[in-house]
């Protein structure tokens, strides 16, 4: 198939101007059809969304959604980023209330490692991932030890 490992620079310069890759152009049509999908069907279609939907990119692969929040409304529907965004918003604000009350280098930079995934993850697909998943566990543990006075133990 002729794949070689193409330097960051290729890969910038054949997505961006030479139209080789549609790099930005396949994350946009991919948006904006997972969207009118999310719209179309507010109820989600599980977690395999992925096999109602055949957006493929220029090459004819299949593109992702490119975005934790449009895979999680795919996936569970209005109700499901309802309640996945309550639960990250309110982990960010126990998190940022034990921030606020000590400021230890480990619970900052636990608290910007929170924001930083949820902001990236807003670009690619995360739901899985597992980075996530282990840093908003971490940030529920060590909100509970704060408001209980508990001091981890190794």
């Amino acid at each position: 198939l002729g794949l070689h490992r193409l330097s960051t620079r290729e890969f910038i310069e054949k997505s961006t101007f030479s139209g080789g890759f549609h790099f930005y152009e396949d994350r946009g049509k991919a948006w904006t059809e997972y969207t009118k999908g999310f719209l179309a069907h507010p109820l989600g279609f599980g977690p395999r969304y992925f096999d109602f939907f055949q957006i493929s990119n220029g090459l004819g692969h299949r593109v992702n959604a490119h975005s934790m929040w449009l895979e999680v409304a795919l996936t569970g529907g209005i109700l499901g980023l309802l309640f996945f965004a309550i639960f990250i918003w309110r982990v960010a604000k126990r998190l940022y209330s034990v921030v606020s009350e000590s400021l230890t280098p480990f619970h900052l930079s636990l608290f910007g490692s929170l924001i930083g995934l949820v902001i990236n993850l807003s670009f690619i697909d995360g739901f899985t991932f597992r980075w996530l998943w282990f840093i908003l566990g971490i940030a529920v543990v060590t909100v509970y030890n704060f408001k209980n006075k508990k001091t981890p133990s190794l």
